[in-house]
């Protein structure tokens, strides 16, 4: 304890231990300290947060991504280690009549779930920006900064007008959000943080059971949040064909029930309720084999086990 100096205000009565000189001065305990970051990208990450002097209160660990850049080395990934293109408002002809046009991704170039049939994946794909090698996470200080703009400042930003608004965000497009990988990287989850804390409406496109983990479901609030779970069989085996990284269908299916179970999330399975999940889920996969023929097309009916379409579910 060499060069250590309590200083802590006590009391008169209390009596000094010998070596100890008073008065004594608290010490501040280390879980109320805020971190600084001086990383080579939490650094700067930091120092926008930093100057945003916003009321929402920031406990993200931004050492995430160092931790990725130090994975890497001298050979980063193609990009760069943070996805920025995250947000954005669909312009075009035929997305102008959607209703899910302003979308938001928290992990980009690329997703662990890996489906066939994800028009994101043949996109990048022949870009050689999907998984290479892994989905990378957003960048949290331009995201809050966004948010920091709009609803705490007077400043003109692109999205004000739709945010004014609250156009509910679609969370999930060219990559699912809840990958079991944001268990450790937590971006999501802040997000989710901060769409409560400025109280913005929002629709969760997911093929994860994560967002039915405590720690997601505690984060989640029935009056801003929607929640869409796709599940397109219940057929195991085809299903780790065309969704090879997916979670498995039935731990879906008890995902969607433990939300509905909820009692702040009683319309969580309004499109399809887990009691006629089946009949649907046989309906859809029929309408949809067209779609799958290239995918199927090495399938191998013996060892899979339908033998028609109607049985694929």
């Amino acid at each position: 304890m060499d060069n250590f100096e309590l200083q802590i205000t006590t009391p008169q009565n209390v009596i000094a231990f010998p070596g100890v000189t008073l008065p004594l001065n608290p010490v501040e305990s280390k879980s109320n300290k805020r971190k600084t970051y001086s990383g080579p990208i939490s650094g700067p990450m930091y120092q926008v947060v930093k100057s945003l002097n916003s009321k929402y209160q920031d406990h993200f660990d931004y050492s995430i991504y160092d931790t990725l850049f130090e994975r890497f080395g001298n050979e980063q990934p193609r990009g760069g280690m943070v996805y920025k293109s995250f947000i954005k408002l669909l312009e075009a002809e035929d997305c102008k009549n959607c209703f899910h046009r302003f979308e938001i991704d928290t992990y980009g170039r690329g997703c662990v779930f890996n489906c066939a049939y994800c028009y994101a994946k043949s996109y990048l794909s022949v870009r050689k920006y999907w998984n290479e090698p892994m989905p990378f996470p957003v960048d949290i200080s331009a995201l809050r900064k966004i948010f920091y703009t709009v609803f705490e400042t007077d400043k003109n930003h692109k999205f004000r007008k739709i945010m004014a608004k609250r156009t509910p965000l679609r969370i999930g497009s060219m990559s699912d959000s809840f990958m079991w990988i944001d268990k450790k990287y937590k971006v999501t989850q802040e997000l989710l943080k901060v769409l409560r804390f400025y109280r913005y409406p929002y629709i969760i496109f997911t093929r994860s059971d994560l967002v039915a983990e405590p720690e997601y479901m505690s984060l989640l609030d029935s009056k801003l949040a929607s929640i869409q779970m796709s599940v397109s069989s219940i057929n195991q085996p085809l299903t780790r064909i065309i969704e090879p990284g997916a979670p498995d269908p039935m731990k879906r299916l008890g995902a969607l029930q433990t939300l509905a179970k909820a009692a702040s999330f009683g319309k969580a399975d309004a499109s399809v309720s887990v009691e006629d999940f089946e009949s649907k889920a046989k309906t859809f996969v029929q309408f949809s084999l067209p779609f799958f023929t290239e995918v199927l097309r090495d399938y191998d009916e013996n060892s899979i086990g339908p033998s028609s379409s109607s049985e694929f579910c």
